[in-house]
């Protein structure tokens, strides 16, 4: 398990066992659920079964025991493997990817890092067991007979899948850990008799070298359950010489080049196994004797206890921090073996971590000696810290961030109910870690957040081109004389001025407006745009065709958008300020009838083009416990609008226009943010349709001038809406 990038195994089934024979077998145990993975994250796999095996009629199943990730502050990956039928057979392909980047839809859209090359390369079935920081993948994978499973490296970043064979030439292997660099794997393989024996590759050699055991039977075994960041260090459980009977003991064990095999004992005289370690090998951490356990070369394996009010649980430990301080794990008082060897399967995977609603809890340890809690409930040191835990239960705590800030696990909520858990990101903030906000979320919720974020975005230029609109005079009739109108108006704060010069032939628009409006996540403090285009209208009797051409412009637009996301039982919310550009251009054409003098009805058909450019920002951390930075980016909307308007004089003196509009956007762009301790999400702006009303009525004063009140207002079904109402005094030319 790779540590100082911090494994994380989900631990809700056993997936696969190692049959005494040492033979690999791959058990489906029930129906595997996707409660592991958010929507977007199911319906890409989906998605990628689709384009990527040619398979658009399956069902499929994702087996959450095989999910893992890296959280080392930055990134969280994922890896594991997807179950369906082709044709009636039952196929099994490893993934990869990204656990917060997905597209288009409210959580539900299309993750744009699943990799399937590595199953394609072999052409069969198998998983992914451990991702490195960078990250590289192992596991193991079908090489060809459909049988014998090798181990392999995946590189995500070249999308090159290594086998790496196996020790015997009919062998089984599998990955269980990578370093960092991707430079050493390590695991289990099956030798001569099908007794297993752990191994280490190394891509300077490109060959696996067998450790054999640390008691040298010809029937006694090892498994390597990781290796440190740096490859030096190698952990995970082998038969040792007994020294109170005949016979070997299966015990913890750190091995490296120049000592080979250590003997890291047992609490008790159960066996025991090592799960992780530190970056540099120095501590590790397991189970032993149905406890979990800290290791170092001054202390031994040391107990740690158990948390309050639970002195009988049996634990095991998952991952710990990169200077040692911090250890995560399990705990349960219905598994009398849970810190044992014979606890994890052969594929990782803590046996009993699915034996019951409520008999499994996640831990947190720091040393009581150093002013630290001992082993500790986590979900109780989250209530303390403030957050509101009400229908929660951290099920698991599977790893932590090199820096001990960050911890990710599975947990049941009060929708899940307690026979489904998700996927969490935790922070918990005490002087073993630098100075943060405690809190838990989710990487659904942090992708509906985005989402909803991206979708903010997209409302900028929407609701800015209902204002310009006015400065085109789309509250005007379409025939008139030149004149020039200054207005003010309140709801969305906007005034400035407007006008027309020329007539039917050829007529110029524009005006320039000051304007700030709030909808949904953002709020545009400031907003100057400028608008203009040119008008021809044809001469004739009643019915008489237009076309029009423009555009605006708001540069240095001043916005803060706003991020709500799940963090515990409540909302945090994420906020930050940042500066852009909005733009557009579009075409217009339809036909005018005036039936008499002063009354016109216009039908009119429109495209445009918006776009909206916004520079880079961070959220404030303040209240918010996993802020994240933006990138600077682009989105654009093409729009398809039909409108009509309606112009009629009621008296001498008075005059009305109505108008309304509807149109469909066409979305595309993305928002790109990296959350702390989290990963980076990229989500689409969705297509929205959208509508316009509006009305005015003019008071003739003389011939020159009149008073109008006016009131619009836009919306669209995920942009919100905006209104202003005001007046204005015109004169005519």
């Amino acid at each position: 398990m790779n540590i100082g990038s911090s494994t994380w195994r989900v631990a809700r089934r056993a997936a696969g066992v190692l049959a005494a024979a040492g033979v690999f077998a791959v058990a489906w145990c029930g129906p595997a659920r996707a409660d592991g993975l958010s929507p977007g994250i199911d319906a890409a796999i989906d998605s990628a079964l689709d384009e990527a095996l040619g398979q658009p009629d399956h069902s499929h199943n994702i087996d959450s025991t095989d999910i893992i990730s890296t959280s080392d502050g930055s990134i969280l990956a994922y890896a594991g493997k997807v179950s369906y039928f082709s044709n009636g057979t039952y196929v099994t392909v490893p993934f990869t990817g990204e656990m917060f980047i997905t597209a288009t839809g409210m959580g539900s859209g299309t993750a744009a890092t699943i990799q399937w090359d590595a199953a394609q390369s072999f052409g069969g079935e198998g998983g992914a067991t451990d991702v490195s920081g960078d990250p590289f993948v192992t596991g193991y994978l079908d090489h060809g007979d459909g049988t014998s499973y090798h181990a392999f490296r995946y590189d995500t970043e070249t999308a090159q899948t290594l086998d790496l064979g196996a020790l015997t030439e009919d062998g089984t292997s599998i990955g269980l850990g990578v370093s960092a660099d991707g430079g050493v794997v390590v695991g289990a393989a099956t030798v001569d008799g099908g007794w297993q024996h752990a191994f280490r590759w190394t891509a300077a050699s490109g060959s696996m070298v067998d450790l054999g055991s640390a008691s040298g039977g010809a029937h006694d075994q090892s498994r390597a359950m990781g290796v440190s960041d740096d490859g030096n260090v190698v952990f995970g459980a082998s038969d040792f010489q007994s020294t109170i009977h005949s016979g070997t003991v299966s015990h913890a064990f750190a091995w490296t080049v120049t000592g080979g095999y250590q003997d890291l004992g047992v609490i008790g005289n159960n066996n025991s196994i090592a799960m992780a370690a530190t970056h540099d090998g120095s501590v590790i951490v397991g189970g032993g004797g149905n406890r979990a356990f800290r290791w170092t070369a001054a202390t031994g394996m040391v107990d740690l206890g158990a948390p309050e009010g639970a002195a009988g649980a049996g634990s095991i430990a998952t991952d710990v921090s990169d200077n040692g301080m911090i250890v995560v794990g399990e705990y349960s008082t219905s598994n009398d073996f849970l810190g044992s060897g014979t606890s994890v399967d052969n594929f990782g995977y803590i046996l009993g971590a699915d034996s019951g609603a409520g008999t499994m809890h996640a831990f947190r340890w720091t040393d009581a000696a150093q002013g630290g809690t001992g082993m500790a409930d986590l979900r109780a040191l989250m209530i303390t810290s403030g957050v509101d835990m009400s229908g929660i239960d951290l099920v698991t705590a599977d790893s932590i961030s090199g820096d001990g800030q960050y911890i990710s696990g599975q947990m049941t909520t009060a929708a899940t109910g307690t026979s489904h858990t998700v996927p969490y990101l935790l922070q918990y903030c005490d002087a073993f870690v630098d100075a943060c906000t405690s809190g838990v979320t989710t990487p659904q919720q942090q992708t509906v957040s985005v989402q909803e974020l991206a979708d903010a975005r997209a409302a900028v230029s929407g609701h800015l081109d209902a204002t310009a609109g006015l400065l085109l005079g789309s509250l005007a009739p379409v025939s008139g004389p030149a004149d020039a109108e200054f207005f003010a108006g309140a709801g969305s704060i906007t005034a400035g001025a407007h006008g027309r010069w020329g007539d039917d032939n050829v007529m110029l628009l524009g005006g320039v407006a000051l304007t700030q409006q709030e909808y949904g996540a953002v709020d545009v403090t400031q907003a100057l745009v400028l608008a203009g285009g040119l008008r021809h209208i044809w001469t004739g009797g009643a019915l008489r065709p237009f076309v029009e051409a423009g555009g605006w412009a708001a540069p240095g637009i001043a916005m803060t958008f706003s991020r709500d996301y799940g963090n515990g039982a409540t909302t945090a919310t994420g906020t930050g300020s940042t500066s852009g550009l909005a733009a557009s251009l579009y075409a217009r054409g339809g036909v005018i009838w005036a039936p008499a003098a002063g009354n016109e009805l216009v039908l009119a058909g429109a495209y445009q083009h918006n776009w909206l450019r916004t520079d880079a920002y961070t959220e404030s951390s303040v209240g918010n416990p996993f802020p994240a930075t933006f990138s600077d980016g682009a989105l654009a909307t093409d729009i398809l609008k039909l409108s009509l308007a309606w112009t009629t004089r009621i008296n001498e003196s008075l005059d009305l226009t109505l108008t309304g509009a509807l149109g469909h956007a066409f979305a595309s762009g993305q928002v790109d943010g990296t959350m702390a301790g989290g990963g980076t999400v990229a989500t689409a702006a969705q297509d929205y349709t959208l509508a316009e009303v509006g009305a005015r009525i003019g008071y003739k004063m003389n011939d020159q001038l009149s008073l109008n009140g006016f009131g619009f207002a836009s919306t669209g079904t995920s942009i919100g809406t905006h209104f202003t109402v005001g007046g204005g005094l015109s004169f005519r030319f």
